[in-house]
């Protein structure tokens, strides 16, 4: 990938942000025996995932 425009850099840094977001609040909320479709449905329920993070 090669980045040749500030609005394609600062639309990857917010997708970075999002990611981090995303995997920080699902760390805080893992516990023991969670089972991967837990982890899926608490990924679906972080804020990041609002349709406000996903509008380009």
């Amino acid at each position: 990938m090669t980045i040749t425009k500030q609005a394609e850099l600062d639309g990857l840094k917010e997708i970075d942000r999002i990611v981090a977001d995303t995997m920080r609040a699902m760390a805080n909320s893992m516990e023991p025996g969670m089972t991967a479709w837990e982890r899926g449905e608490l990924a679906n329920r972080t804020p990041s995932r609002s349709a406000r993070a996903m509008t380009p």
